[in-house]
Parts: C-alpha cells; sequence; structure tokens
C-alpha cells in the first residue's frame, strides 16, 4: 500500500514538474492557466522587452481574427535582479559590437493568460533555474549549400542554423527560395519542389523584431529586365537561417488529379520554412533550365473499392 502511494506521489510530481515550452504552454492555455510551471524556450531581452518565446510551434494562436505571438512576457520579481540584469548588460554589448548570439531560459513561475496586452500570457517568475547566452558565427561564415544539394537530404538539415543559396522570388503571397533542379524530398508518393518559404520565428512581434536580428521581409526584387520572358535574369541569393520542417507533412492526391499540401506558405506548397536570419551575396544570374522550379506531375487518385452487389436466392 505504502508502494502504491509513493509510485503515485512520484508521478504527480514528476508530472507538475516537468518542463514545458511557450509552445505547449499556450497550446494548452486553459489547462495552464494560473498554475505553477517550469518553462524552457528562447529569451528576447532588452532594457525594455523580457520576454520568452518558441522560435516555431506546430500551431497558430489565432483570437478575434488576429494571430498572436508564440511568446510570454516574463514579470520579474522586485528584490535581486543581479542576475538578469548582467544578462541584459551581455545582450547589449553583443548587439552593439554586431555580433550574433542565441539567448535562452529555464524558469518557473505562475501562467495568466491575458487579452489585451501585446503577449497572449505572462509568466510571474518566482525562480530562474538558468540563462544561457552563447555567440554563434556570423552568418556569412557558415558554408553555403546550394538549395539543389539541401533537397538531396532535406530532413537532416531540420532544426540547423544553416546559409541556402537559390533564387528568390516574392510577391504578394510571400517570399521564396527556389531551385530549378528536380529533389529528392517525397511523402506520399509525391515530389515536393525545390522551394523553401522564407518566413519568420513564430515569437516575433512589434517589440521582439527589433531584437532578433533577423530580417523577416524579403527586400524586393527590382530589376528592369526581370520577370520579361524565360530568358529575363534571376535574383541569385544566399539566406541564412534555421531550418524548419513541419510534423506530419501530407500530401493528398485530389480526385482533379492534382495535390493538395500541408506545407508552408501560400496553399502551403513549400517542404520547408528558413526562419530568415541574414542575407548577402545578391546578384542577378541567368536562370538554369526553365527558369522555375520543376512542378509536381498529375496524380492518380485511388478510387474506392467497386460496392458488392449479394444476389438474393
Amino acid at each position: 500500500m505504502l508502494a502504491r502511494l509513493f509510485a503515485l506521489w512520484f508521478l504527480a510530481a514528476t508530472a507538475a514538474a516537468a518542463e514545458e515550452t511557450v509552445c505547449s504552454l499556450l497550446k494548452n492555455a486553459r489547462t495552464f492557466d494560473g498554475k505553477p510551471v517550469t518553462v524552457q524556450d528562447e529569451l528576447i531581452l532588452s532594457a525594455d522587452v523580457t520576454v520568452l518565446g518558441s522560435k516555431y510551434c506546430d500551431f497558430r494562436l489565432v483570437e478575434e481574427h488576429s494571430e498572436r505571438p508564440i511568446a510570454i512576457e516574463l514579470q520579474l520579481p522586485p528584490g535581486d535582479l543581479q542576475q538578469w540584469n548582467e544578462a541584459r548588460a551581455k545582450v547589449s554589448k553583443l548587439r552593439k559590437e554586431g555580433r550574433w548570439f542565441s539567448a535562452s531560459a529555464s524558469l518557473q513561475g505562475r501562467l495568466e493568460l491575458s487579452r489585451d496586452t501585446e503577449f497572449p500570457a505572462a509568466l510571474q517568475v518566482s525562480r530562474v533555474d538558468a540563462i544561457s547566452i552563447q555567440e554563434l558565427p556570423d552568418p556569412d561564415q557558415l558554408p553555403v549549400i546550394p538549395i539543389c544539394d539541401l533537397f538531396q537530404n532535406l530532413t537532416a538539415w531540420q532544426g540547423k542554423r544553416i546559409a541556402v543559396r537559390g533564387y528568390q522570388s516574392a510577391g504578394h503571397e510571400g517570399s521564396w527560395l527556389y531551385g530549378t533542379c528536380r529533389g529528392e524530398f517525397v511523402t506520399d508518393g509525391y515530389r515536393w519542389p525545390v522551394l523553401l518559404h522564407l518566413g519568420s520565428a513564430d515569437y516575433t512581434s512589434d517589440s521582439t523584431w527589433p531584437l532578433t536580428g533577423r530580417r523577416t521581409k524579403a527586400e524586393p526584387i527590382r530589376h528592369p529586365d526581370l520577370g520579361r520572358d524565360s530568358q529575363s535574369p534571376g535574383l541569385q541569393v544566399t539566406y541564412s537561417g534555421e531550418l524548419r520542417l513541419r510534423t506530419g507533412l501530407k500530401a493528398i492526391c485530389r480526385p482533379g488529379g492534382d495535390w493538395l499540401t500541408t506545407g508552408f506558405g501560400h496553399l502551403g506548397s513549400a517542404a520547408a520554412e528558413l526562419i530568415l536570419e541574414a542575407e548577402f551575396d545578391r546578384e542577378f544570374v541567368k536562370l538554369e533550365g526553365s527558369g522555375s522550379a520543376p512542378q509536381a506531375e498529375p496524380c492518380t487518385p485511388s478510387r474506392p473499392p467497386a460496392a458488392k452487389i449479394e444476389r438474393r436466392p
């Protein structure tokens, strides 16, 4: 009996102490509202901003037809703030020097949901388990991967900070990096085009965007002959950032013989997304091949088995 009670207590204590991410907290917001939690995620910090956020999340938080950032404001207790002040001083120095870095924190506190503020929730911090600030190589020091090479083994780069070179396309439906080659990434019988959606971190908001050092919108393409015909030049550019693939990526053959995909960007057409960081080595060059990413071949929808008719004697 005592052993059973101890086992139940241990399981309850383990569950209570389980470390969440901001993504998991907001995905189950009603469960965690007003409760003590332990959370670890990316830290966005300045003299005026103290926020914990998830760079990417498998859901979108939409309230009153508006998408909200996957981030929570940190409410620090009065008293000894030396650890926080030291962290602020360090990130401020790195920003002034133009250095690249990542910051994260593991915290305990009580979560409170909010509707009328920039962020969907706040954490009343009661304990700091860890604050980590790590310098990163400059983007132009990363090995550059041609986008056609990237798509030979796309999943191997999931979650990694990389530099990718390809052709840029931008319009009112989004910004993209593409290759004119045939890729090797296939799901559900669908060969995905060599195409990356250019996006931003899910914690991006008005106050966090200037602090992350990441450009969230690709610049407009300007060239007098660009897009005039198939012989016009293409814009080749290198972008750095973190590669993101969606969990449970799907491709469904529709009755009309075309594909319905659940990737990134407009119509879910990109197999992966690059969370933008920096851009360099932009130049106009002659397009190779057809000048665009090869399109998927039409599919043959599966037909349901014919109904079996049983004749009565």
